[in-house]
């Protein structure tokens, strides 16, 4: 049978912790029902259900036990996590849904786990749609892949996207299989039920091969894809820099939509979401070829673009702590900033820079402090604003107002993790300083 064929072919490989996403709809059933089948002939794998309850369907529970009643039936271990849906203003809760569910999955799973996920030929018309409607590009016009690579080793497997709804639901009615109907699924407010609903049944009664063209081209789309960053990954490798960022000067060097393709693949790769076409257009201009550092920033949703010393950044939003003053008293750390910022103390010589201090009774301080205020770095002739010496450490405008600074009696004796103070450089009493990374 076609259906046991396709699930056989992503199970014949060498052994891994293989995970049916499985949600108790007649889709992940019978692929569930096709593995139990076919255990006794892959014995390499160990074989789990995982069950996501997003809590949306007062029968959310109620699904919850059923599915894990079949695994028991069919002999397979059942594993269940519930997730909680943050209410993320212009983001559908479908969008919401299958984010908290991969990354459930991805905590709820070993780093070289096989998800394999029911999807099939008609949830690809159906994505295709989807996208074509968002006017995505190739990248989106993908939709879904056959074989994902997820986080870590970790692969999501799709072995019924040659196969059609109708042929699952033939299985399903052959096995007698006992299966749950999600009842938002008839809601058509949400797009692809809509799509499901009342647009895929007439395209595919006017032209009944339809998914499969369209499966073809979302194959080919993603061919073109696969092209375009093999080439964008050469660029990239020429202009990435040891901490992530981007030369500036490299990428004008390209036609402004080479340019775009190698910044949106520089952001995939960190999972950063991409910005729309309409904040895409914005970089050249007003941030690529802007003459000042601190303000050029271009911003989408959580995330900021920004110029310095000709390297681009992206950074999520920068913390910019309260001016606050803690006293330390010989603890080992100290956190600042709502927690956010750790600094540790050790009397040893340690990673961080050395205070030295004569006064045994000296009340040492940390905060962040003004850069109008005057330091002189150990090993400097002259005072300078704080403002000045970072310029000259290159420090990014927007990581200055985050790094703690340390005062002995009121005078500034320390920029942590940068420079210490002349006149704090030596003394009888001594601590090492540094600022913990997370």
């Amino acid at each position: 049978m076609e259906i046991i064929k396709a699930v056989s072919s992503v199970l014949n490989c060498p052994s891994r912790p293989m995970y049916v996403a499985y949600s108790g709809g007649v889709d992940s059933h019978v692929l569930l029902h096709c593995v139990s089948e076919l255990m006794d002939n892959y014995p390499q794998h160990q074989y789990t259900a995982i069950h996501i309850n997003h809590g949306l369907s007062s029968n959310a529970d109620q699904w919850q036990q059923h599915c894990q009643q079949i695994c028991r039936q069919l002999d397979i271990a059942f594993i269940s996590h519930q997730v909680v849906l943050d209410n993320i203003p212009r983001t559908s809760l479908e969008a919401q849904a299958r984010e908290a569910r991969y990354a459930a999955i991805d905590n709820a799973t070993p780093d070289n786990a096989v998800i394999l996920l029911a999807q099939h030929v008609d949830d690809q018309l159906e994505t295709f749609l989807l996208q074509l409607k968002r006017g995505a590009g190739p990248k989106g016009l993908s939709s879904m892949a056959a074989l994902q690579q997820g986080n870590g080793a970790r692969q999501y497997r799709r072995p019924f996207l040659a196969i059609s709804r109708q042929q699952i639901l033939d299985y399903a009615s052959q096995h007698e299989l006992d299966w749950q109907e999600d009842e938002s699924n008839q809601d058509s407010r949400f797009d692809r039920n809509f799509l499901r609903q009342r647009i895929v049944p007439l395209l595919l009664q006017r032209w009944p091969a339809m998914a499969t063209s369209v499966s073809r081209s979302a194959a080919l789309c993603a061919e073109q894809q696969s092209m375009l960053d093999e080439i964008s990954q050469q660029h990239l490798n020429g202009m990435l820099g040891e901490d992530g960022c981007l030369a500036i000067d490299a990428l004008l060097a390209l036609s402004s939509r080479w340019q775009k393709q190698v910044i949106r693949l520089w952001l995939s790769q960190q999972q950063i979401p991409l910005p729309n076409a309409k904040v895409m257009a914005l970089i050249e201009p007003e941030l690529l070829r802007s003459s000042g550092d601190a303000e050029a920033c271009i911003q989408w949703q959580d995330w900021q673009l920004r110029k310095f010393n000709q390297q681009l950044y992206v950074l999520s939003e920068p913390l910019l702590p309260a001016l606050e003053n803690k006293v330390w008293r010989g603890e080992k750390e100290l956190t600042l900033a709502e927690q956010q910022i750790r600094v540790q103390f050790d009397y040893q010589d340690n990673q961080g820079i050395q205070l030295g201090y004569d006064n045994q009774k000296a009340i040492i301080r940390l905060g962040f402090g003004s850069f109008a205020e005057t330091f002189k770095p150990a090993g400097e002739r002259h005072s300078k604003p704080l403002k000045k010496w970072f310029q000259l450490w290159q420090v990014p405008p927007w990581k200055r107002a985050s790094i703690p600074l340390v005062y002995v009696n009121g005078e500034l004796a320390m920029v942590v993790g940068i420079s210490v103070a002349e006149q704090f450089s030596s003394g009888k009493q001594t601590i090492w300083i540094r600022q913990v990374e997370d």
